[in-house]
């Protein structure tokens, strides 16, 4: 899944305390997110992840992959259904205007579906 350089606001819980925290991914895509904060969590750190995906609101659940002191901490989604994570992926794709979609169209293809 490719990845998209645009800021989308999330709101992480650390399951352990559910205390939440609003953050901003700045390096997106369906499976997981960057996130740039001064005070990250631990590495295995198990997150409770809401995010928006145009009107719906998701929930899912989500682990520190990588955490970066005083930079930030990659987070993997875990709990994402196949379809919520490809419509997530679809909904970043057009919010990002530097992402690169080519369609291809085949006359052979266009014959087959008929």
């Amino acid at each position: 899944m490719g990845r998209h350089k645009i800021a989308v606001l999330i709101a992480l819980r650390d399951e352990r305390t559910s205390v939440p925290t609003r953050v901003t991914a700045t390096d997106i895509s369906g499976n997981g997110c960057y996130v740039e904060t001064l005070s990250p969590f631990p590495i295995g750190t198990g997150l409770g992840v809401e995010l928006w995906i145009g009107m719906e609101r998701v929930t899912t659940r989500a682990l520190v992959r990588t955490s970066d002191p005083r930079v930030g901490m990659g987070i993997e989604f875990v709990g994402l259904k196949t379809e919520s994570q490809q419509r997530f992926q679809e909904h970043l794709q057009a919010m990002d205007p530097f992402s690169c979609s080519i369609e291809h169209h085949s006359p052979s293809l266009r014959r087959a579906r008929s």
